[in-house]
């Protein structure tokens, strides 16, 4: 008995004296060396140990950007605290509201993600897309705004593979890769892997499987990052189709200066150049580059051959009927200024020349160059100015395709010059709003730009 009492009062001493090395072990001691009842529900030393545990994992230093990946399980686990403690800061004040207004957010914010590949964060299309299905899956509102565990899924690979359309190891290694870079943790990982989710009556989950909480506190940071890229990535397309219409129009001095062996001059080479240039930093969104290419060819117009546009005859405008005379009715001449059912919105008093195209609009003469039709060179360019397809189509039915292709070289020639605040889309719902109220007048502007020109 006193052998007993004796190595147990030297044990008690070497514990002391760990303690003074590391106070956080002193809990530690307690915890097994003081008596305790079975029974107890409360173990005394859970405090300390819970602040071992946070010594060893210092969340709160966590250094921690949007595309990081993260190599090993220890990284996983202090990330997976440190989003908890940022969970655990954020109020809540009505679940339900707050968690459908949350939803929603994460499905524009994911769908743009997918739409912009990426947006410059470096996780690829695949992996916001993938999550972006996953979202839709996890539609109950209230866990949306539930920042303890969040949105949580449970299904097993084989469920989540068909619903992305997927084999099986393919979708394996997207979740681990969703994981690696900080987009979804575990929730109560089970120790063969395996994962169930069931909801309580009360509304809570218990259960094991990956939970959606990074992306819910993590959201005011996306959305800023999406949006600042959206910008830079609009202003990047404006500068290009701006180098563009430079490169345009030195070409046309080229031509009229050297003839047909324009091509062969050390000037188109450098233009070439250049325009390769404007590209890489356009998909990089390298709005500085751009800016100074454009800066260095601002110095470089100076000193290019002038060009003396063809004399065409003086624009006398038409007077309008006043309000008083004009008679809407259902029939089909009553749309239309003219009395027919298919007006050309004056284009057939501009006399409009294929030849005169590449001098009064200069920003579309490298695409007339590049394609061999008409249509195909048209829609490059009202791809590259940013029109979205649908409003493109909408204005072949409204306006017809002629009008509809000069429509789109006035919109690049005014983004080019900065005329253009909103966007190129907004701009043409503009126009198709002012042909359904009968003023727009595609003639008008024909004729401006050669006034323009002549002066």
């Amino acid at each position: 008995m006193r052998d007993k009492i004796r190595e147990s009062k030297n044990f008690l001493a070497d514990s002391r004296q760990l303690a003074s090395v590391d106070p956080h072990l002193s809990g530690l001691m307690f915890c097994v060396f003081k008596p305790v009842s079975i029974r107890s529900r409360h173990m005394p030393g859970s405090n300390d140990i819970g602040s071992y545990i946070k010594a060893l994992f210092p969340t709160a230093q966590l250094d921690f950007e949007i595309g990081n990946m993260l190599d090993c399980e220890i990284d996983k686990e202090q990330y997976q605290l440190w989003i908890s403690e940022r969970a655990r800061s954020i109020a809540v004040n009505n679940p339900r509201r707050d968690g459908e207004r949350n939803y929603k957010r994460v499905l524009n914010l994911l769908g743009r993600l997918t739409e912009y590949r990426g947006c410059d964060t470096g996780i690829s299309r695949t992996l916001w897309s993938a999550l972006h299905t996953i979202a839709k899956i996890l539609a109950h509102a209230p866990d949306w705004a539930n920042f303890e565990t969040g949105p949580m899924f449970g299904g097993r690979n084989a469920t989540i593979a068909d619903r992305l359309c997927l084999s099986v190891d393919r979708t394996k290694k997207i979740l681990s890769s969703l994981r690696s870079f900080g987009l979804i943790v575990h929730y109560h990982r089970h120790a063969n892997g395996r994962r169930w989710i069931r909801r309580n009556s009360d509304g809570s989950v218990s259960g094991h499987g990956f939970s959606l909480l990074p992306i819910i506190v993590m959201l005011d940071e996306l959305e800023e990052h999406v949006a600042r890229w959206i910008q830079l990535h609009h202003e990047a397309a404006r500068l290009q189709s701006k180098i563009k219409g430079h490169i345009c129009s030195f070409r046309q001095s080229l031509r009229a200066a050297h003839g047909d062996d324009w091509r062969a001059h050390p000037g188109n080479m450098q233009c070439q150049k250049i325009l390769g240039e404007a590209m890489v930093a356009k998909r990089q969104s390298d709005v500085e580059s751009l800016k100074a290419i454009l800066t260095d060819l601002d110095f470089a117009s100076d000193a290019k051959p002038k060009i003396n546009p063809p004399e065409r005859q003086k624009w006398h405008p038409t007077p309008k009927p006043s309000p008083e005379r004009i008679e809407v009715t259902g029939e089909p001449k009553g749309r239309s200024n003219d009395g027919s059912a298919d007006t050309d919105y004056g284009l057939e008093q501009a006399k409009l020349d294929e030849n005169e195209i590449p001098v009064i609009f200069p920003n579309s003469a490298l695409y007339l160059q590049m394609h061999r039709n008409w249509e195909s060179a048209v829609e490059h360019l009202a791809r590259d100015t940013t029109l979205s397809a649908d409003t493109w189509h909408q204005m072949q039915r409204t306006l017809g395709k002629r009008a509809a292709s000069i429509s789109v070289m006035i919109i690049a020639e005014r983004l080019a010059s900065g005329e253009i605040r909103a966007t190129p889309t907004a701009y043409a719902k503009g126009m198709l709003n002012a042909a359904r109220r009968g003023d727009l007048q595609l003639g008008r502007t024909i004729w401006g730009r050669r006034e323009l020109l002549a002066a």
